[in-house]
């Protein structure tokens, strides 16, 4: 974990092994994933980004969490990729002959820009791990009109709800049991929560100014005060491209910039990038 003050901003950064199994299901659980729907294979869910600013509480961070949020409720149709690696020799793997079959993104793309929100520090309360406040829509399935067929399942049906049960110590008896993971943050219902106050951040208010990202690097002035980069995901497609996110941090002497980036390469399909930039003048 890293922490740095400057010009009345606390930047933190925070990097973690990747989620261990019994916690990728805790995820899947919150994100309602089916059955037979992934998640990265290198998941950093307890990376984390944060930029505080001291006079307004103000506070910008980044998690996998938020991402992945992004990306179940965004629900983006699957790549179709025709073949496009048999002559690579995948043809009978998971992106080759099974891809086209796939009805949903493995790609992981989300348009998640980070969350915004007033806190009394950088690092406060924030959403790194299940907590079953993740609202995902789904299609809804016209099942009382049209020819009967069978449909894969949304689910394994187990234990309470229709839902795979959280791992966890105990018993066999205890298996069907609800079990939070250690370090996951309180729910809404957690009697902790109850008296705090809710205080909305300040609106975003649009601008015809033009941020020049490059040319503020560029212009900087000596090494930077502070920097880093914390990955928030990355998935290799089953060695036919990849799949990423990842937080860079620069502060200078004058500003600091952070670069919030989705980037993606399906070998001889596409390549995508979705770039979210925050800057700052600190005499601003």
């Amino acid at each position: 974990e890293k922490v740095h003050s400057h010009g009345g901003f606390t930047f933190e950064t925070s990097r973690a092994p990747i989620l261990s199994t019994p916690l990728r299901f805790a995820w899947k659980r919150e994100l309602s994933c089916f059955q037979g729907q992934n998640l990265p294979e290198a998941l950093f869910g307890n990376n984390y980004v944060s930029v505080h600013h001291a006079a307004s509480n103000v506070r910008i961070s980044f998690t996998a969490l938020e991402c992945l949020r992004s990306w179940a409720s965004l629900d983006v149709k699957p790549v179709k990729v025709k073949g496009a690696w048999e002559e690579g020799g995948r043809q009978h793997g998971f992106m080759g002959a099974k891809a086209r079959a796939l009805d949903f993104d493995y790609t992981f793309t989300n348009r998640c820009t980070g969350s915004v929100d007033v806190a009394e520090s950088a690092g406060a309360e924030l959403p790194r791990g299940p907590d079953m406040s993740s609202v995902v829509c789904r299609k809804a399935l016209d099942v009382a009109t049209g020819t009967a067929r069978l449909r894969k399942p949304l689910c394994k049906c187990k234990g309470e709800g229709g839902r795979v049960p959280f791992c966890g110590e105990g018993s066999k008896k205890q298996a069907n049991v609800f079990v939070k993971p250690t370090g996951v943050a309180p729910t809404l219902s957690d009697p902790s929560l109850s008296s705090a106050p809710t205080v909305a951040p300040p609106p975003w208010v649009a601008t015809d100014e033009i941020v020049d990202a490059e040319s503020l690097l560029r212009g900087n002035k000596g090494p930077p005060e502070f920097w880093d980069i914390v990955p928030v995901f990355e998935d290799d497609l089953h060695e036919n491209g990849v799949s990423l996110m990842k937080v860079s941090v620069f502060v200078g002497k004058e500003f600091w910039l952070v670069n919030f980036r989705f980037f993606l390469r399906i070998t001889k399909v596409m390549a995508r990038v979705i770039d979210t930039i925050y800057t700052c003048r600190f005499e601003g």
